[in-house]
């Protein structure tokens, strides 16, 4: 049989990875949002989950702007921001590529 009868282990994992999407919005869709570039401007606790809920699906890439550092506001009130003192878009951007590599 010819190769495109049978999925490759990428196509299998991209499938299974992305599944829920898939049934709602077909391939087109997922590669449409897989080909989405995001800016987040400000590694605040709202953007930052909204940044999350972007990521989990499937956005191609994002960079996130932000040149405050980590403060002890941004660790009671951030989830992707534990440690005080780093860069808050390194930190933010860290977390989130650990969601979706």
């Amino acid at each position: 049989q010819e190769a495109r009868d049978h999925p490759t282990k990428a196509t299998m994992a991209t499938t299974n990875k992305y599944d829920r999407q898939l049934r709602l919005w077909g391939a087109k869709g997922q590669r449409a949002l897989g080909d989405t570039e995001v800016v987040l401007v400000g590694a605040s606790a709202a953007g930052t989950e909204t940044l999350k809920n972007l990521a989990l699906p499937g956005i191609g890439s994002f960079t996130v702007i932000d040149d405050a550092f980590v403060s002890k506001h941004d660790v009671a009130s951030n989830f992707f921001l534990p440690t005080v003192g780093r860069a808050r878009a390194e930190a933010a951007a860290e977390f989130l590529v650990e969601l979706n590599p």
